[in-house]
């Protein structure tokens, strides 16, 4: 039969790992680590695009067969400018592999290495870097 000393010893030896957890736990959280890439910026820091020199932007331009189309990623978006002078900020959209931005109108697609770039007119296939 156990002595109620024999209790508090036992509450005890679970007390303590649940504390050091909790302790553990609360210092993992509070780490600093940095923060990690978005998709756009990953997608643009695979294929060797230097960050532009406004803010966090990662910018590329694509030579389609001659035509050359700049693109600038943000946090969440694209912004490109099609050779008609219009630029056209395009959300991130689901992809199945590549990083794809669209509007429902106009579509980037970039996807190992190459571009493709859709508008309702006009479409620009296997864009590839141009070179610096």
């Amino acid at each position: 039969m156990l002595r109620k000393t024999d209790h508090r010893i036992a509450r005890a030896w679970v007390a303590v790992p649940v504390l050091g957890f909790t302790v553990l736990v609360a210092a993992c959280s509070q780490s600093t680590s940095p923060t990690m890439p978005t998709a756009a910026e990953q997608e643009a820091i695979n294929a060797g695009v230097e960050a532009a020199d406004a803010g966090n932007q990662i910018s590329v331009t694509w030579d389609c067969d001659g035509t050359m189309i700049p693109v600038r990623f943000m946090e969440d978006a694209a912004l490109v400018d099609l050779p008609d002078g219009t630029s056209v900020t395009l959300p991130i959209a689901r992809s199945g592999s590549g990083a794809r931005y669209t509007n429902g109108t106009v579509t980037y697609w970039e996807h190992q290495g190459t571009a493709r770039i859709e508008t309702p007119t006009q479409s620009w296939e296997d864009c590839q870097r141009a070179s610096a």
